[in-house]
């Protein structure tokens, strides 16, 4: 199969450890499955369209980088996202043909392109879901606009694969089907392996590593 990973994050220049998941997740499927990945970034950097097609691992990685839009202008914000997805779109269709596929990694705003590509050529649309956002615990709330283009896109997905249950409880009351399957996040087989249960006397120690404007490093033991 020949699939199109939309991402809504991935990693670039400038957030080098932005969805580096969505990247592990997609070098995943890419051992069973030719997979080109697109990704839409707005920057001070360029003054046009900017396509960046290069070669990681098992998968063929599109990054098409636009100038960045006034927050003023949110029509034309949107509009020339989209242009530039459709720039980096027809560059991977020259190179593989058309896709079998698209597997769009977290809702918005890559959802407001997959949804095109859903209605123009019924690509069948498989959404994987990872923002803690959807949580009633986190304070911030989506706006009218995400939560239209959320239930839009989620209402044309064949399936959404939370990476977790409570996000799969989250998610659900914001579409109209019952398509779930919990998919957990990408773990590298080769570093991580689960190992025997400790004995229940010794302590759990725990290193939280976060990616925000430094990193930051959580030691703690409980």
């Amino acid at each position: 199969m020949k699939i199109l990973f939309l991402a809504s994050w991935y990693p670039n220049p400038e957030q080098p450890q932005n969805g580096n998941f969505i990247e592990r997740h997609a070098q995943a499927v890419g051992r069973l499955a030719t997979v080109a990945v697109l990704y839409v970034h707005s920057t001070n950097r360029v003054t046009d369209y900017d396509i960046q097609i290069s070669k990681n691992k098992h998968i063929t990685e599109c990054r098409v980088y636009f100038p960045k839009t006034s927050s003023l202008r949110p029509f034309s914000k949107i509009k020339n996202y989209v242009n530039a997805h459709w720039e980096g779109y027809h560059k991977l269709v020259e190179q593989f043909g058309n896709f079998d596929a698209c597997h769009l990694n977290v809702f918005y705003p890559a959802g407001i392109f997959a949804t095109k590509l859903k209605k123009q050529f019924n690509l069948r649309l498989i959404i994987t879901e990872h923002w803690t956002k959807f949580l009633p615990i986190n304070p911030s709330r989506f706006n009218p606009y995400e939560r239209f283009v959320i239930r839009q896109t989620g209402n044309a997905a064949s399936m959404i694969c939370p990476v977790s249950e409570d996000l799969k409880k989250a998610i659900r009351p914001m579409v109209n089907h019952d398509r779930f399957q919990v998919v957990p996040n990408v773990v590298d087989t080769n570093l991580f392996k689960i190992r025997s249960p400790q004995p229940p006397d010794l302590p759990i120690r725990v290193l939280h590593i976060s990616t925000h404007i430094k990193t930051l490093l959580v030691c703690y033991e409980c």
